[in-house]
């Protein structure tokens, strides 16, 4: 996750810092132009960048937002199969079927159910402040908007969200300091949660994905 979020960084400012030096713009022009773009294509593309830009202010944050989700929903999804190993190995808690298919599909549930599904199928207590949870949930809300609306608030994130400064057709736009807490939230629940789980089965074989 550090490492996306790394790149993401990396590349904007060394984009940023590149086309500041003389001749950048046009030696960018020519690298597209050896991929097949014409004079026209260049231009079209150029305002076309201009209005996203216009339209979606800090491009950047908003994939770093996406990048995070991401990877914690890859995150769960890995840790939910080591769980499944490791209750095999030692039978506790048994899995009901229920809570086994739960564990298949943990990467496409919300935040607060994952943290469920976790804790039913370790009973492991996590000790997960609430506001914590809350604030994972509206990250997870305005990253729907982000894929689904083009970040234009609709009437399920008004039903669902506990921020209430944004109407219904607004932008959803957050601050570099959401997106730093959401980005703190997750690496701290990461760290807590693998090493409590890996605490559980210290006796399991050795594992490796299948």
């Amino acid at each position: 996750m550090q490492g996306a979020l790394f790149y993401i960084a990396f590349i904007n400012e060394a984009t940023s810092a590149y086309m500041q030096m003389p001749g950048a713009m046009q030696e960018m022009r020519s690298v597209f132009s050896r991929y097949g773009y014409t004079d026209e294509t260049w231009e079209t593309s150029w305002l076309c960048l201009e209005e996203y830009f216009a339209a979606f202010s800090d491009p950047a944050s908003r994939h770093a937002m996406f990048a995070i989700k991401s990877h914690w929903d890859w995150y769960v999804t890995h840790l939910g199969r080591f769980i499944r190993f490791g209750n095999q190995a030692v039978g506790d808690p048994p899995l009901s079927p229920a809570l086994d298919e739960d564990l298949d599909m943990i990467g496409f549930k919300s935040i607060a159910k994952q943290i469920d599904i976790l804790h039913k199928t370790t009973r492991l207590d996590f000790e997960i402040p609430r506001n914590q949870i809350d604030s994972l949930s509206e990250m997870t809300l305005v990253r729907n908007l982000g894929i689904h609306s083009q970040w234009e608030v609709d009437a399920t994130y008004l039903r669902w969200s506990k921020v209430t400064r944004f109407k219904l057709g607004e932008q959803r736009v957050f601050t570099p300091q959401e997106l730093n807490d959401w980005y703190r939230i997750l690496v701290t629940l990461i760290d807590k949660i693998s090493s409590m789980v890996s605490r559980k089965y210290p006796q399991v074989p050795e594992y490796s994905e299948p």
